[in-house]
C-alpha cells in the first residue's frame, strides 16, 4: 500500500509570512480596540426630585483622609519607592489616579454635596467654603447633567469602585447653586427634599436618553509613538507642570465653577479641583498626573522637582496618555488636545517614565 507524500510548494515570496503576521496582528489590535470602545454604561435611574439650580451628584461621601490613606495602602502597586517624602497633596492626587486605574472609572472626580443623615452617620461633614454651613466631600461618578451622565461607568467598573470605597453610593444634592449667591437662600433645597432624595420614587431614564448615554464614535488624535527603547519604562505624552500651575489654574477659573471664593480652600482641594476643571474645560477626560524623567525641556521650564526615588529629580506631568495600548487608545481628539495645550501654554512631548517596571 503506497503512501502519498505531500510536498509543500516552494514559497515564491519569503516575506509573505511576515506580511501575513503583521496583518493578523493589526486585525487583533483593531479588534481589541473595538472591544474596549464598545461599552454599555451602567443603568442608573435619576430621582424624581426638584432641586432648582442645583445638579445631583451620584457618588460616595468620603473624608479628606480617604484619598491619602488609599494612596499609602496601594503605593507599592504603582511605585518602586516609598511615600515617606510625599506630601498630602501628592498623596491625594495619587489616590485619585490609583482609584481611576484600579476600578476603570475614568471620569471619577471630586465634588461637594449637601450633608444628610448618611454623611452624619459616616462622619464626612466638613466646614463649607460658601454660604452653607457644612458640606460633604464626594467622589462623584457622574452628575444628573446629560454631559456627565452619558460618561457614567459600566456596572463592572462601578462595582469595583464601590468595593474600594467600602460603602454604597447614593445621589447627593450639589453644595452650591447655579444661581447668583445672593439668591441662594431662595433656591436652597428644603430639608424634606434632602431627606427623600434617595428614598423617593425614581424615574427610569427613557430609551431615547439611554441611547444618547452611549457616547458616539470619536476619532482620537494622530499621535506617533517614538521608536526608542526604554526597557521597563513606558512613555508618557503630556505637559511638564508644577503644583503651583494647578493651584493657580484653580484660582483663576474658580468663579467659573463656584459661587463662592477659594480663600479658604486648602492645597489638596485646589489641586483636585484644578484637575476636574481642566478635564471639563478641555474635554480631555483621561487627563492624569504622572512622573517623568528630567530633560532639557523641564530644566528650561523650571519643573524639575526633588523626589524620593531611584533618581535625584522627577518632573510632574499632566499626562494625556502613555505608550501602553490601553492608555494610548484612550487618547483625546485633536480638538480636545488643542484646548489643553492652550490652557497649559506650551507644547506637549513624550517623556520617559520616572520609575521602572523592574
Amino acid at each position: 500500500m503506497s503512501t502519498a507524500t505531500h510536498i509543500e510548494p516552494k514559497d515564491q515570496h519569503p516575506q509573505s509570512h511576515v506580511r501575513n503576521d503583521n496583518k493578523r496582528r493589526k486585525e487583533t489590535v483593531n479588534a481589541m480596540i473595538m472591544a474596549k470602545t464598545t461599552r454599555i454604561p451602567m443603568r442608573l435611574p435619576v430621582p424624581s426630585i426638584l432641586t432648582p439650580g442645583r445638579r445631583l451628584y451620584f457618588g460616595f461621601d468620603v473624608t479628606k483622609d480617604f484619598l491619602p490613606d488609599y494612596a499609602k495602602k496601594y503605593w507599592m502597586d504603582f511605585h518602586t519607592f516609598g511615600y515617606e517624602n510625599a506630601n498630602e497633596q501628592a498623596l491625594s492626587l495619587s489616590g485619585m489616579t490609583m482609584l481611576r486605574w484600579k476600578t476603570g472609572v475614568r471620569n471619577l472626580s471630586f465634588a461637594m454635596g449637601i450633608p444628610d443623615s448618611t454623611s452624619a452617620a459616616h462622619g464626612t461633614e466638613t466646614t463649607g467654603y460658601g454660604e452653607e454651613k457644612d458640606m460633604v466631600p464626594l467622589l462623584a461618578v457622574c452628575s444628573s447633567r446629560l454631559g456627565s451622565y452619558e460618561h457614567r461607568p459600566t456596572q463592572e467598573e462601578f462595582v469595583r469602585l464601590e468595593a474600594a470605597v467600602g460603602r454604597p453610593a447614593q445621589w447627593w444634592i450639589d453644595y452650591e447653586s447655579d444661581y447668583h449667591p445672593y439668591s441662594s437662600l431662595k433656591t436652597s433645597p428644603a430639608p424634606e427634599a434632602r431627606a427623600t432624595l434617595n428614598s423617593s420614587v425614581e424615574i427610569h431614564v427613557p430609551d431615547a436618553i439611554t441611547a444618547l448615554a452611549i457616547p458616539p464614535p470619536r476619532e482620537p488624535m494622530h499621535l506617533p509613538v517614538p521608536s526608542m527603547l526604554t526597557p521597563g519604562r513606558r512613555l508618557y505624552f503630556g505637559f511638564d507642570v508644577t503644583d503651583e500651575f494647578l493651584k493657580d489654574y484653580a484660582r483663576k477659573y474658580w468663579m467659573d465653577f463656584h459661587k463662592f471664593t477659594c480663600e479658604n480652600a486648602d492645597g489638596d482641594t485646589l489641586l483636585l479641583t484644578a484637575m476636574t476643571m481642566l478635564r471639563f474645560k478641555t474635554g480631555v477626560r483621561n487627563l492624569s498626573i504622572a512622573m517623568g524623567m528630567p530633560d532639557s525641556t523641564s530644566a528650561a521650564h523650571g519643573t524639575n522637582t526633588p523626589w524620593h526615588g531611584t533618581e535625584n529629580d522627577m518632573v510632574p506631568l499632566l499626562a494625556v496618555c502613555s505608550s501602553r495600548l490601553e492608555s494610548y487608545q484612550r487618547r483625546p481628539t485633536r480638538e480636545a488636545f488643542m484646548r489643553l495645550e492652550a490652557a497649559v501654554g506650551w507644547p506637549a512631548q513624550w517623556w520617559i517614565d520616572y520609575e521602572s517596571d523592574y
